[in-house]
């Protein structure tokens, strides 16, 4: 199963959340003002680490998620390259993880 980081807050959060944002999607919430507003302090963190790390390597999602997860990878493999908003795969998820597995990691 591969999650988001997104999705890793979530179950982090609540876990009954965690389950129907991963398993029923369809049945969130549009986005209200407050979710927005979240979004855009994250696109401002972005553009502060932007600033912060110019040597940095930013990872896109626009080959797919797959393609962003084998970068991620190679990118953290290697010593020279600092990667930020990275994207990982974890293969220790459980369809129905527990608060103390999420907690560990």
């Amino acid at each position: 199963m591969t999650i988001s980081k997104s999705n890793y807050v979530a179950g982090v959060q609540c876990l009954k959340r965690f389950y129907f944002q991963v398993h029923e999607p369809e049945l969130a919430a549009e986005p209200d003002a407050s979710d927005h507003g979240i979004m855009e302090q994250g696109l401002e963190v972005g553009m502060l680490a932007r600033r912060l790390f110019p040597g940095g390597i930013e990872v896109s999602s626009e080959g797919g998620l797959e393609q962003a997860i084998r970068t991620t990878s190679a990118l953290v493999a290697s010593p020279e390259v600092p990667a930020r908003r990275s994207v990982l795969r974890s293969t220790r998820c459980s369809q129905r993880p527990t608060a103390a597995s999420l907690m560990s990691r």
